[in-house]
């Protein structure tokens, strides 16, 4: 079994140019975003009469206003393409009168034995109350053949979401396992025979319109559902050390800048212990210093403007250039 979590999301992006368009309107339930697959976890039934799989949520994923559960018959495997979609469950806290958007009434699991998905939708019924998975013989063929479907729909067998990617490559190939986070899919075309790519994160963007450019899936995108920017006036700075762990990306509403500083603030930054950090998007601080020490890893895609940059110890740093998160014309571009 695999778990993603799902939201519904509403971008109001005027440029959208084709119709119809359920991301960007003011009303209506929006564009659905569902994340990577969970790991797999094994689980056995007898394939008789009246078995049942209970699936617990212990805590809910932030900002996860429903769950997908997916089976692959042949248990965990390497092949993404065996696991079905089997319903999809509203998170706990959440209520949706029927169907999308969902709207939170709590509360909220937080550990423990969690709490059971049932109702489950858009799949296999599942007649036993209380329970999350029944009444499908998983010694059949049931849910094989799957097939791949659009990336804004889920129905019976529907395959899951890409997976993850490792995680990028700077000064040592391959990363040190554990210590940095897996990437996110590559962006794609969300209608067969396409996968959709990055359906929840930072290469998610506007639903292209059939045909669309597969070298270009988000070429008419206004809006990414990123846009975390850290703003640093006059006189506040920025320190991460010891363990702590970041992974933070922009969107192209705030021009790919994820730290932003403006030139009257010259702090002294400083991220130094074993931290393992990524910032995906553009470090702008042209008045400000940056000191990397001890045994940092700060992977760095985009790009970094500052005044003065000091690497010391056994920091291990890697910064790669990506024009695409330099401002989209017509405004200026920035350089590194």
């Amino acid at each position: 079994m695999e778990l993603t979590s799902v939201r519904r999301d509403t971008f109001n992006d005027g440029g959208s140019n084709f119709s119809p368009d359920p991301c960007y309107v003011f009303s209506g339930p929006g564009c659905r975003r569902e994340s990577a697959p969970s790991a797999c976890t094994q689980v056995t039934t007898a394939d008789v009469k009246d078995q049942v799989i209970d699936v617990s949520i212990t805590q809910n994923a932030p900002g996860a206003q429903y769950y997908n559960v997916y089976i692959d018959p042949n248990g965990c495997e390497s092949n993404e393409n065996n696991y079905s979609f089997v319903n999809r469950f509203l998170a706990p806290g959440w209520t949706d009168g029927g169907g999308p958007p969902a709207n939170p009434v709590g509360p909220y699991p937080n550990g423990g034995s969690g709490t059971v998905l049932t109702g489950g939708v858009g799949g296999y019924p599942c007649g036993a109350v209380g329970h999350t998975v029944c009444s499908i013989n998983l010694g059949s063929t049931a849910l094989l053949p799957n097939y791949l479907c659009y990336a804004q729909s889920r129905t019976k067998n529907c395959q899951p979401p890409d997976d993850e990617i490792a995680p990028q490559c700077f000064s040592n190939c391959p990363p040190p396992a554990g210590l940095l986070s897996q990437e996110n899919a590559l962006m794609d075309l969300e209608y067969p025979p396409y996968t959709g790519g990055d359906v929840a994160n930072e290469n998610y963007c506007v639903v292209s319109p059939n045909p669309g450019d597969p070298s270009a899936p988000c070429a008419t995108s206004k809006i990414t559902p990123g846009a975390v920017q850290f703003y640093f006036p006059a006189g506040s700075c920025m320190t991460q050390n010891a363990q702590g762990a970041t992974y933070v990306f922009s969107g192209e509403q705030y021009n790919w800048i994820v730290i932003y500083a403006p030139p009257s603030n010259t702090c002294d930054n400083l991220m130094n212990g074993g931290a393992s950090t990524q910032y995906i998007g553009t470090i702008y601080t042209p008045g400000a210093n940056w000191s990397i020490t001890g045994g940092d890893r700060s992977p760095l895609a985009g790009q970094v403007i500052c005044y003065t940059a000091t690497v010391t110890g056994a920091g291990s740093v890697g910064i790669d250039f990506n024009p695409n998160y330099s401002p989209a014309p017509p405004a200026a571009r920035l350089i590194n």
